[in-house]
């Protein structure tokens, strides 16, 4: 949908900014000290919108870049390279870690207890 109802919106905006809340509680174990972060969440073209944010010098923008097959490269475009292109400030491109690479290879949907590890006793 192009214009979802309003309540529509909140709800997602709710949930995209928790999901962003618990990716740094997992990744971090927290939002960092000493490191002006700021979440936002918003709708729009990821490219344009990321160099947009990051206008100033002085900031660093950080994208995710490898792991995507060819159909997800058309479907999704080269975010990480516009942002390469067209960025006013450095661009720290991070590729996925060695597992998930090796991992993605695999036909398979691996799922959370996959990689779930026994409690010892």
């Amino acid at each position: 949908m192009r214009a979802p109802c309003p309540l529509l919106l909140r709800l997602w905006e709710q949930e995209a900014c928790e999901r962003l809340r618990d990716a740094f509680d997992e990744a971090l174990g927290g939002m960092p000290d000493g490191v002006a972060v700021r979440r936002l969440v918003l709708r729009a073209s990821p490219g344009p919108a990321l160099v947009e944010l990051a206008c100033h010098r002085d900031d660093l923008l950080v994208v995710g870049y490898g792991g995507r097959n060819r159909l997800g490269y058309a479907v999704h475009g080269a975010v990480t390279r516009y942002c390469m292109a067209h960025a006013r400030c450095p661009v720290l491109t991070v590729p996925p870690p060695e597992l998930i690479r090796e991992l993605r290879s695999w036909r398979h949907h691996w799922r959370p207890e996959d990689f779930a590890v026994p409690l010892a006793g």
